[in-house]
């Protein structure tokens, strides 16, 4: 699905629920993104709007890769906008999404972070912050309003990263813990490459219910980002959000058939797999259901063969379903057809010695007047040519000579010697 992903991880509620709160493709044609979401993004301010726009962002094994387009926010400033979610004000709470910068301002500024539901006001929670740094940019992180803590990786202008950032509720007034991960390898959760200041002021955050995305351009050095986001999924759980490791998925023909394998490193939660194949990239068909049989931490090996591919270019993708029902597809790879296979004598037999043309290894059989039949050795002589023998019984009367490869079948009438 690829190149960086963001993911922000919040407190959630002691209670673990299964379905995800928020999975947001940027599943839209382009346009300004309050008009051709159907009302799922809403906007605070006026100015120029985030776009729908591209071909959006990927990621290997995120679950929220390369589906939609990408939303686009300018380094210019705009308007800010927000979409809810169902609020949530205990516990732990995660949301990811993929992320690439393009340009960024020496002042740094904040572009993405939660806040309770509308009215949103300006009691933004859970920063993400991007300033230029040498040839590329460093990403920071605040709970609130106080000054971001920048990490020290100097980040690539247009690669894609992978963030998770944690807030937790905790009884009582500005004590909440925040942080962040950048770029995590795995679905243990770990400890935050950044952490915010726990006793930054939370007080007017009973909940969280809304992500917010923001334009902001205060002078010609502090300024948010030309960026764009996608895939952000808001979970209540590390591995909700970043549900199953996909490592490998290929798809390669054999004979009639095409194998499909893929690997997992870690599931969790995960209940069943569905290979996918489009005629045309687009218009995905099931093509069955293989049991989830990984866990934690496990790397767990699959195979499914497509018995009838097509004869054409066919496409292929996974389609990875949790025990909560929700989805997550890997990458699209394609399969190009085989060349049909062709087989032909070459002239009469001679001696009872058949030469054929074939463009592929082939077994054959020969089989008289009753229907009794007998293997018949088959020599290569030269590239796309062989050499039959028949088998002594047969060389003093017809028979029929078979060819096989794979589930092919052909046929040849040969005559009775001269």
């Amino acid at each position: 699905m690829k190149t960086r992903l963001l993911l922000c991880a919040l407190a959630y509620s002691s209670i673990v629920h299964a379905q995800l709160l928020l999975e947001e493709n940027t599943d839209y044609p382009p346009g300004d993104l309050t008009a051709v979401s159907n009302g799922n993004w809403i906007a605070i301010n006026t100015g120029p709007e985030p776009q729908s726009a591209g071909s959006g962002l990927t990621y290997p094994g995120y679950g929220s890769s390369g589906i939609g387009a990408g939303i686009q926010l300018t380094d210019r400033g705009g308007k800010e906008v927000y979409r809810p979610f169902s609020h949530v004000n205990s516990g732990i709470l995660y949301t990811a999404f993929l992320l690439s910068v393009n340009t960024a301002s020496p002042g740094g500024d904040y572009f993405f972070s939660l806040s309770k539901q509308a009215p949103v006001g300006t009691n933004y929670m859970c920063r993400l912050y991007v300033r230029s740094s040498g040839g590329g940019y460093q990403l920071g992180f605040s709970k609130s309003s106080e000054v971001p803590s920048y990490g020290p990786t100097v980040l690539s202008f247009g690669a894609t990263v992978l963030v998770v950032m944690r807030y937790e509720f905790v009884s009582g007034a500005n004590n909440d813990p925040a942080g962040l991960f950048i770029n995590p390898v795995s679905t243990v959760e770990g400890v935050p490459d950044i952490q915010g200041d726990v006793t930054a002021y939370d007080g007017n955050t009973p909940y969280l219910g809304t992500v917010v995305l923001r334009q902001n351009r205060t002078d010609g050095t502090t300024f948010t980002p030309d960026v764009m986001i996608d895939g952000i999924r808001v979970a209540h759980t590390y591995q909700q959000a970043l549900p199953v490791e996909l490592v490998s998925w290929q798809a390669k023909p054999e004979r009639e058939a095409v194998n499909l394998t893929w690997i997992t490193a870690s599931e969790k939660n995960t209940s069943h797999f569905i290979p996918e194949r489009a005629d045309d990239a687009r218009t995905f068909v099931s093509l069955g259901r293989v049991a989830a049989s990984g866990g934690p931490g496990v790397r767990q090996s699959y195979v499914f063969v497509d018995e009838n591919p097509p004869r054409q270019t066919a496409y292929y993708r996974l389609r990875m379903v949790d025990q909560d029902g929700s989805e997550a597809f890997s990458d699209v790879i394609s399969v190009e057809a085989d060349e049909p296979w062709s087989a032909r004598l070459l002239g009469s037999p001679q001696g009872r010695e058949i030469r054929l043309s074939s463009n592929r290894p082939f077994a054959a059989w020969v089989f008289d007047e009753r229907g009794l039949g007998i293997p018949a050795t088959v020599r290569p002589e030269g590239e796309a040519a062989y050499l039959i023998a028949l088998p002594d019984s047969e060389r003093e009367r017809a028979c029929i000579l078979v060819l096989t490869e794979g589930r092919q079948r052909r046929s040849f009438r040969i005559p009775l010697p001269r």
